[in-house]
């Protein structure tokens, strides 16, 4: 089985949504700790402030938008029959963030797939 998480979070630690410099380690940083495949990253800062920030994974991917004048960032990671290790890097994602409101849904993909969830909280 396959997972895609797309998490907004709301209210972030404004810090951590300002530079592509921070998007860029914290992808390398929840690469390492999920112990996913890293193909290449890429980050893009927009001016005066905010940032895109991706990572190619050997099994899919990992992309970060953020938005500082509404305290959010958008959150995509798709790993291809590593759910525990998708899993990881969203919760790294988390801790960097700091949201105080998340909303996520997890899309279960390919065989197996018809039990799908969506949460907010």
């Amino acid at each position: 089985m396959s997972l895609h998480i797309l998490a907004d979070f709301y209210k972030c630690d404004r810090n951590a949504l300002l530079k592509q410099d921070s998007g860029l380690l914290i992808l390398e940083h929840a690469i390492r700790e999920s112990g996913l495949g890293k193909i290449c990253t890429k980050t893009h800062q927009f001016e005066p402030f905010g940032y895109t920030a991706f990572a190619l994974l050997a099994e899919s991917h990992i992309a970060v938008h953020t938005w500082p004048e509404s305290e959010m960032a958008l959150i995509d990671i798709f790993a291809c029959g590593a759910p525990e290790k998708a899993e990881k890097a969203y919760q790294t994602l988390v801790t960097f963030f700091s949201p105080e409101k998340i909303c996520r849904k997890e899309i279960k993909r390919g065989l197996n797939s018809e039990d799908n969830t969506e949460t907010s909280f």
